[in-house]
């Protein structure tokens, strides 16, 4: 696989993905203490600069993506019980936890009108003012829903390659100083997200970073096809479902 700008990535997601190394995690949770991509692989380039941490004041994070230079989307549990946009801020273009980067506070804060229940979990944050020179990642097509849910027909596959991405804590307990990625595996879970199922590894899917993006890889490319919603760690995590159906079509409708 190559990733066009996002190529420097390609080796190690090559190991990962095609040797088989699949599995899953993500968290962190405000306004509850943040969680982590368990076994997950340390980015040290700008490859993935559109992966933000969400911060709500007193410390707690979420992760989220930035898919407009003004809009970041996360998980609708990550803003619950938020009544001051203000209190929200969201570092993006770094892959350091606390350093570099464009720090915006929120403006607006918008979750998705039926989310319940772990449900339609999806929030977007619009920022004070638009951050630059950093590209934010698009969200995929709906006619590519074959790559990920098995829709629109297509020849998917269960177990179709993913890339997932947080700022959580590792599987020691411990906030890694720099953002993390994994490969993941791909299968159709419930009617309002995508599924991620873990093949076993050394390391398996436990609480990790709530609102981070699935992805996969389109024509070189990598494409949101989700946000993390909730895990287990025996049997993996879901994601609510942004390429395609009626969230991404509320998600469009805001920017």
């Amino acid at each position: 696989m190559s990733f066009g700008r996002r190529g420097t990535l390609r080796h190690s997601l090559r190991l990962l993905v095609a040797g088989g190394l699949i599995s899953a995690g993500i968290a962190g949770l405000a306004p509850s203490p943040a969680q982590a991509i368990t076994g997950g692989n340390a980015v040290t380039d700008s490859s993935l600069n559109f992966v933000a941490k969400v911060s709500y004041v007193g410390g707690t994070f979420c992760t989220g993506t930035l898919i407009r230079n003004n809009w970041v989307l996360t998980a609708a549990h990550c803003v619950g019980g938020v009544t001051n946009p203000g209190d929200m801020t969201v570092r993006v273009g770094t892959n350091l936890k606390d350093t570099g980067g464009q720090v915006r506070k929120a403006i607006a804060l918008y979750s998705y009108p039926g989310y319940t229940g772990g449900h339609n979990d999806i929030a977007l944050l619009k920022l004070e003012s638009p951050v630059t020179g950093i590209a934010p990642i698009s969200l995929a097509d709906p006619s590519q829903s074959y790559r990920w849910d098995g829709q629109q027909g297509g020849p998917f596959t269960q177990y179709d390659d993913g890339v997932i991405a947080g700022w959580g804590k590792n599987g020691a307990g411990q906030l890694p100083d720099r953002l993390q990625f994994k490969g993941a595996s791909i299968m159709p879970a419930e009617p309002d997200g995508v599924g991620l199922k873990s093949i076993p590894t050394s390391g398996g899917p436990c609480p990790g970073d709530s609102g981070g993006p699935l992805m996969v890889d389109i024509s070189g490319e990598l494409f949101q096809v989700g946000v993390m919603k909730g895990q287990n760690c025996s049997t993996g995590a879901n994601y609510s479902e942004v390429g395609a159906g009626y969230l991404q079509t509320w998600i469009l409708s805001h920017l």
